[in-house]
Protein backbone atom coordinates (compact mmCIF):
# COMPACT_ATOMS: atom_id res chain seq x y z
CA UNK A 1 0.00 0.00 0.00
CA UNK A 2 1.11 3.57 -0.58
CA UNK A 3 0.78 6.35 2.00
CA UNK A 4 -2.42 7.81 0.49
CA UNK A 5 -4.16 4.43 0.64
CA UNK A 6 -3.29 4.11 4.31
CA UNK A 7 -4.41 7.68 5.02
CA UNK A 8 -7.75 7.04 3.26
CA UNK A 9 -8.43 4.16 5.66
CA UNK A 10 -7.81 6.59 8.52
CA UNK A 11 -10.16 9.23 6.98
CA UNK A 12 -7.23 11.55 6.30
CA UNK A 13 -6.50 13.77 3.28
CA UNK A 14 -3.92 12.65 0.68
CA UNK A 15 -0.37 13.97 0.96
CA UNK A 16 0.51 17.09 -1.01
CA UNK A 17 1.88 17.04 -4.57
CA UNK A 18 1.16 13.35 -5.09
CA UNK A 19 3.85 12.26 -2.62
CA UNK A 20 1.50 9.74 -1.04
CA UNK A 21 0.98 7.87 -4.31
CA UNK A 22 4.58 6.60 -4.42
CA UNK A 23 5.46 3.05 -3.43
CA UNK A 24 8.65 2.27 -1.55
CA UNK A 25 10.75 -0.85 -0.93
CA UNK A 26 13.50 -1.23 1.73
CA UNK A 27 17.00 -1.78 0.33
CA UNK A 28 19.73 0.01 2.26
CA UNK A 29 20.14 2.64 4.95
CA UNK A 30 22.30 5.51 3.72
CA UNK A 31 23.34 8.94 5.06
CA UNK A 32 21.38 11.91 3.71
CA UNK A 33 24.44 13.46 2.08
CA UNK A 34 25.08 10.27 0.11
CA UNK A 35 21.60 10.07 -1.39
CA UNK A 36 21.79 10.00 -5.17
CA UNK A 37 25.50 9.18 -5.17
CA UNK A 38 26.67 7.23 -8.21
CA UNK A 39 28.21 3.81 -7.75
CA UNK A 40 31.96 3.54 -8.41
CA UNK A 41 32.66 2.64 -12.03
CA UNK A 42 34.40 -0.56 -13.08
CA UNK A 43 35.85 -1.72 -16.38
CA UNK A 44 33.91 -2.68 -18.36
CA UNK A 45 31.13 -0.36 -17.05
CA UNK A 46 28.21 -2.15 -15.43
CA UNK A 47 24.58 -1.10 -15.69
CA UNK A 48 22.84 -0.70 -12.34
CA UNK A 49 19.24 -1.83 -12.41
CA UNK A 50 16.46 -2.23 -9.89
CA UNK A 51 15.71 -5.60 -8.34
CA UNK A 52 12.41 -6.36 -10.02
CA UNK A 53 12.46 -10.11 -10.55
CA UNK A 54 10.96 -12.61 -8.13
CA UNK A 55 13.48 -13.85 -5.58
CA UNK A 56 14.35 -17.54 -5.72
CA UNK A 57 14.70 -19.51 -2.54
CA UNK A 58 18.15 -20.63 -1.42
CA UNK A 59 17.04 -24.23 -1.88
CA UNK A 60 16.23 -23.68 -5.55
CA UNK A 61 19.44 -21.71 -5.98
CA UNK A 62 21.67 -24.52 -4.72
CA UNK A 63 19.76 -27.15 -6.67
CA UNK A 64 20.85 -25.29 -9.79
CA UNK A 65 24.55 -24.73 -9.12
CA UNK A 66 25.81 -26.72 -6.12
CA UNK A 67 27.33 -30.21 -6.28
CA UNK A 68 25.56 -32.91 -4.21
CA UNK A 69 28.15 -32.86 -1.39
CA UNK A 70 27.71 -29.10 -0.93
CA UNK A 71 23.93 -29.42 -0.87
CA UNK A 72 24.25 -31.91 2.00
CA UNK A 73 26.62 -29.56 3.85
CA UNK A 74 24.10 -26.79 3.37
CA UNK A 75 21.48 -28.86 5.22
CA UNK A 76 23.89 -29.20 8.16
CA UNK A 77 24.56 -25.44 8.22
CA UNK A 78 20.84 -24.68 8.25
CA UNK A 79 20.19 -27.23 11.01
CA UNK A 80 22.85 -25.60 13.21
CA UNK A 81 21.26 -22.16 13.02
CA UNK A 82 17.62 -23.29 13.04
CA UNK A 83 17.37 -22.72 16.80
CA UNK A 84 18.76 -19.19 16.46
CA UNK A 85 16.22 -18.33 13.78
CA UNK A 86 13.39 -19.78 15.88
CA UNK A 87 14.38 -17.57 18.83
CA UNK A 88 14.67 -14.53 16.57
CA UNK A 89 11.18 -15.00 15.15
CA UNK A 90 9.63 -15.77 18.53
CA UNK A 91 10.82 -12.45 19.98
CA UNK A 92 9.79 -10.20 17.10
CA UNK A 93 6.25 -9.56 18.37
CA UNK A 94 7.52 -8.57 21.81
CA UNK A 95 10.09 -6.21 20.30
CA UNK A 96 7.44 -4.74 18.01
CA UNK A 97 5.11 -4.11 20.98
CA UNK A 98 7.83 -2.15 22.77
CA UNK A 99 8.75 -0.32 19.57
CA UNK A 100 5.13 0.74 19.12
CA UNK A 101 5.13 2.29 22.61
CA UNK A 102 8.32 4.18 21.77
CA UNK A 103 6.99 5.39 18.42
CA UNK A 104 3.57 6.36 19.79
CA UNK A 105 5.14 8.54 22.47
CA UNK A 106 7.31 10.47 20.01
CA UNK A 107 4.57 10.78 17.38
CA UNK A 108 2.18 12.35 19.89
CA UNK A 109 4.89 14.67 21.21
CA UNK A 110 5.96 15.82 17.74
CA UNK A 111 2.41 16.55 16.60
CA UNK A 112 1.66 18.52 19.80
CA UNK A 113 4.83 20.56 19.37
CA UNK A 114 3.96 21.45 15.78
CA UNK A 115 0.65 22.86 16.94
CA UNK A 116 1.99 24.72 20.00
CA UNK A 117 5.41 26.12 19.05
CA UNK A 118 6.69 28.69 16.61
CA UNK A 119 8.81 27.42 13.78
CA UNK A 120 12.06 28.66 15.30
CA UNK A 121 11.39 27.22 18.74
CA UNK A 122 10.32 23.90 17.26
CA UNK A 123 13.84 22.96 16.13
CA UNK A 124 15.22 23.75 19.59
CA UNK A 125 12.47 21.58 21.03
CA UNK A 126 13.39 18.69 18.72
CA UNK A 127 16.96 18.59 20.03
CA UNK A 128 15.85 18.83 23.66
CA UNK A 129 13.05 16.28 23.32
CA UNK A 130 15.17 13.61 21.64
CA UNK A 131 17.97 14.01 24.16
CA UNK A 132 15.46 12.91 26.82
CA UNK A 133 13.64 10.49 24.53
CA UNK A 134 16.85 8.55 23.89
CA UNK A 135 16.96 7.66 27.60
CA UNK A 136 13.30 6.58 27.46
CA UNK A 137 13.94 4.44 24.37
CA UNK A 138 16.81 2.68 26.07
CA UNK A 139 14.80 2.02 29.23
CA UNK A 140 11.93 0.54 27.21
CA UNK A 141 14.09 -1.72 25.03
CA UNK A 142 16.55 -2.90 27.69
CA UNK A 143 14.40 -5.58 29.44
CA UNK A 144 13.14 -7.34 26.29
CA UNK A 145 16.49 -7.09 24.49
CA UNK A 146 18.49 -8.45 27.44
CA UNK A 147 16.12 -11.43 27.67
CA UNK A 148 16.50 -11.87 23.91
CA UNK A 149 20.30 -11.73 24.12
CA UNK A 150 20.38 -14.34 26.89
CA UNK A 151 18.29 -16.71 24.78
CA UNK A 152 20.51 -16.22 21.73
CA UNK A 153 23.64 -16.69 23.85
CA UNK A 154 22.29 -19.96 25.24
CA UNK A 155 21.42 -21.33 21.80
CA UNK A 156 24.72 -20.18 20.29
CA UNK A 157 26.51 -21.96 23.15
CA UNK A 158 24.48 -25.11 22.50
CA UNK A 159 25.66 -25.08 18.87
CA UNK A 160 29.22 -25.38 20.19
CA UNK A 161 28.29 -27.85 22.93
CA UNK A 162 29.54 -25.54 25.70
CA UNK A 163 27.90 -24.32 28.90
CA UNK A 164 26.27 -20.89 28.48
CA UNK A 165 27.87 -18.13 30.54
CA UNK A 166 27.02 -14.45 30.09
CA UNK A 167 30.42 -13.03 30.91
CA UNK A 168 30.87 -9.34 31.87
CA UNK A 169 32.17 -8.70 28.35
CA UNK A 170 29.07 -10.23 26.77
CA UNK A 171 26.82 -8.25 29.10
CA UNK A 172 28.68 -5.07 28.17
CA UNK A 173 28.26 -5.94 24.49
CA UNK A 174 24.52 -6.41 24.95
CA UNK A 175 24.19 -3.10 26.80
CA UNK A 176 26.16 -1.29 24.11
CA UNK A 177 23.88 -2.78 21.47
CA UNK A 178 20.80 -1.37 23.25
CA UNK A 179 22.54 2.01 23.59
CA UNK A 180 23.12 1.97 19.84
CA UNK A 181 19.47 1.08 19.18
CA UNK A 182 18.30 4.08 21.20
CA UNK A 183 20.84 6.43 19.65
CA UNK A 184 20.21 5.46 16.03
CA UNK A 185 16.43 5.53 16.51
CA UNK A 186 16.51 9.11 17.79
CA UNK A 187 19.11 10.30 15.27
CA UNK A 188 16.98 8.90 12.47
CA UNK A 189 13.92 10.77 13.76
CA UNK A 190 15.84 14.02 14.15
CA UNK A 191 17.30 13.70 10.67
CA UNK A 192 13.93 13.06 9.04
CA UNK A 193 12.22 15.96 10.84
CA UNK A 194 15.00 18.44 10.05
CA UNK A 195 15.10 17.34 6.42
CA UNK A 196 11.40 18.16 6.05
CA UNK A 197 11.90 21.39 8.01
CA UNK A 198 14.80 22.58 5.85
CA UNK A 199 13.43 21.52 2.47
CA UNK A 200 9.81 22.68 2.74
CA UNK A 201 9.36 26.13 1.07
CA UNK A 202 7.93 28.69 3.47
CA UNK A 203 7.74 32.48 3.46
CA UNK A 204 7.37 32.94 7.22
CA UNK A 205 10.46 32.03 9.16
CA UNK A 206 8.81 32.29 12.58
CA UNK A 207 5.57 30.41 12.06
CA UNK A 208 4.52 27.07 10.62
CA UNK A 209 2.60 27.23 7.39
CA UNK A 210 0.18 24.48 6.38
CA UNK A 211 2.62 22.75 4.03
CA UNK A 212 5.41 22.42 6.61
CA UNK A 213 3.03 21.43 9.40
CA UNK A 214 1.39 18.79 7.23
CA UNK A 215 4.77 17.43 6.12
CA UNK A 216 5.95 16.81 9.67
CA UNK A 217 2.59 15.46 10.83
CA UNK A 218 2.46 13.12 7.82
CA UNK A 219 5.87 11.74 8.72
CA UNK A 220 4.71 11.12 12.30
CA UNK A 221 1.65 9.30 10.95
CA UNK A 222 3.87 7.13 8.75
CA UNK A 223 6.00 6.25 11.79
CA UNK A 224 2.93 5.30 13.80
CA UNK A 225 1.62 2.99 11.09
CA UNK A 226 4.77 1.14 10.09
CA UNK A 227 7.94 1.95 11.97
CA UNK A 228 7.54 -0.51 14.86
CA UNK A 229 7.29 -3.49 12.53
CA UNK A 230 10.41 -2.44 10.64
CA UNK A 231 12.33 -1.98 13.89
CA UNK A 232 11.33 -5.44 15.11
CA UNK A 233 12.33 -7.12 11.85
CA UNK A 234 15.66 -5.34 11.44
CA UNK A 235 16.86 -5.26 15.04
CA UNK A 236 15.91 -8.86 15.83
CA UNK A 237 17.99 -10.06 12.86
CA UNK A 238 20.89 -7.79 13.75
CA UNK A 239 20.83 -8.72 17.44
CA UNK A 240 20.64 -12.46 16.74
CA UNK A 241 23.70 -12.46 14.52
CA UNK A 242 25.65 -10.01 16.67
CA UNK A 243 25.24 -11.96 19.94
CA UNK A 244 25.85 -15.32 18.26
CA UNK A 245 29.09 -13.97 16.78
CA UNK A 246 30.25 -12.59 20.13
CA UNK A 247 29.39 -15.86 21.89
CA UNK A 248 31.34 -17.91 19.38
CA UNK A 249 34.33 -15.56 19.47
CA UNK A 250 34.37 -15.73 23.28
CA UNK A 251 34.50 -19.52 23.07
CA UNK A 252 37.45 -19.65 20.69
CA UNK A 253 35.78 -19.86 17.27
CA UNK A 254 38.18 -18.42 14.70
CA UNK A 255 36.15 -18.39 11.48
CA UNK A 256 32.62 -17.41 10.59
CA UNK A 257 30.48 -18.61 7.69
CA UNK A 258 27.66 -16.61 6.11
CA UNK A 259 24.51 -18.73 5.74
CA UNK A 260 21.47 -17.39 3.87
CA UNK A 261 18.10 -18.99 4.55
CA UNK A 262 14.60 -18.77 3.12
CA UNK A 263 13.74 -16.16 0.50
CA UNK A 264 16.80 -14.01 -0.13
CA UNK A 265 17.76 -11.33 -2.64
CA UNK A 266 20.58 -11.91 -5.13
CA UNK A 267 23.04 -9.98 -2.95
CA UNK A 268 22.38 -12.13 0.12
CA UNK A 269 22.44 -15.36 -1.91
CA UNK A 270 25.81 -14.38 -3.30
CA UNK A 271 27.19 -14.06 0.24
CA UNK A 272 25.98 -17.55 1.19
CA UNK A 273 28.86 -19.85 2.10
CA UNK A 274 31.54 -17.14 2.33
CA UNK A 275 34.01 -17.71 5.19
CA UNK A 276 36.12 -15.04 6.94
CA UNK A 277 38.13 -14.72 10.13
CA UNK A 278 35.76 -13.99 13.01
CA UNK A 279 37.86 -10.88 13.73
CA UNK A 280 37.26 -9.47 10.24
CA UNK A 281 34.29 -8.03 8.38
CA UNK A 282 32.47 -9.87 5.64
CA UNK A 283 32.12 -6.53 3.84
CA UNK A 284 33.86 -3.24 4.63
CA UNK A 285 32.14 0.14 4.60
CA UNK A 286 32.16 1.72 1.14
CA UNK A 287 32.52 -1.52 -0.79
CA UNK A 288 30.01 -2.28 -3.54
CA UNK A 289 28.29 -5.61 -4.14
CA UNK A 290 27.54 -6.52 -7.76
CA UNK A 291 25.13 -9.26 -8.82
CA UNK A 292 24.98 -10.34 -12.46
CA UNK A 293 22.52 -12.13 -14.75
CA UNK A 294 23.75 -15.63 -13.83
CA UNK A 295 23.32 -17.32 -10.44
CA UNK A 296 27.07 -17.39 -9.86
CA UNK A 297 27.72 -13.77 -10.89
CA UNK A 298 28.65 -12.08 -7.62
CA UNK A 299 31.50 -9.64 -6.93
CA UNK A 300 32.52 -7.43 -4.03
CA UNK A 301 34.31 -4.38 -5.39
CA UNK A 302 36.52 -2.07 -3.31
CA UNK A 303 36.65 1.46 -4.80
CA UNK A 304 39.67 2.36 -2.67
CA UNK A 305 41.67 -0.51 -4.17
CA UNK A 306 40.09 -0.26 -7.60
CA UNK A 307 39.55 -4.01 -7.79
CA UNK A 308 37.30 -6.88 -6.78
CA UNK A 309 38.19 -8.27 -3.36
CA UNK A 310 35.89 -11.26 -3.84
CA UNK A 311 34.34 -12.97 -6.85
CA UNK A 312 32.14 -16.04 -6.70
CA UNK A 313 32.73 -16.75 -10.39
CA UNK A 314 35.43 -14.52 -11.95
CA UNK A 315 34.83 -14.05 -15.66
CA UNK A 316 35.03 -11.48 -18.43
CA UNK A 317 31.85 -9.42 -18.50
CA UNK A 318 30.16 -8.20 -21.66
CA UNK A 319 29.40 -4.49 -21.89
CA UNK A 320 25.70 -5.02 -22.54
CA UNK A 321 25.14 -7.21 -19.45
CA UNK A 322 22.81 -5.92 -16.75
CA UNK A 323 24.27 -6.01 -13.24
CA UNK A 324 22.67 -4.87 -10.00
CA UNK A 325 24.72 -2.89 -7.49
CA UNK A 326 24.42 -2.21 -3.77
CA UNK A 327 26.80 0.12 -1.94
CA UNK A 328 27.41 -0.91 1.66
CA UNK A 329 27.37 1.74 4.37
CA UNK A 330 29.00 0.56 7.57
CA UNK A 331 31.13 -2.51 8.20
CA UNK A 332 29.26 -5.82 8.01
CA UNK A 333 30.75 -8.33 10.46
CA UNK A 334 27.56 -10.43 10.32
CA UNK A 335 24.18 -10.51 8.54
CA UNK A 336 22.08 -8.70 7.47
CA UNK A 337 23.61 -6.68 4.65
CA UNK A 338 20.66 -4.34 4.31
CA UNK A 339 17.35 -3.49 5.92
CA UNK A 340 14.12 -5.19 4.94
Amino acid sequence: MNADEVRELENMNPQADGQGKKYYVPLNWIPKEDAGEEMPSREPPEQIVDIDKEENSIKDYWQKIAPPEKREKLKIDHKMIHGLVRIEVSHQKSIQAVAQQVVSKECNAVKRAVKKLTKGKFIDWVDTFYADHEKYVREKYAPIMMTFFESIHQEASNVLGVTPEMTPDLEAFANNFVDRMAFTHCQSSIGQIKKIYNETPTEKRDHFDDLLSEGIENRADDWFLGRAGKVALDESARATNAMARETWATNGVTKLKWVAIGKSCDFCKGMDGRIVSIKRNFIDAGQVIYSGPNDTDFDIYDPAKGENVFSLNPRQKARDEKWQALKVYGNKAHPPIHKG
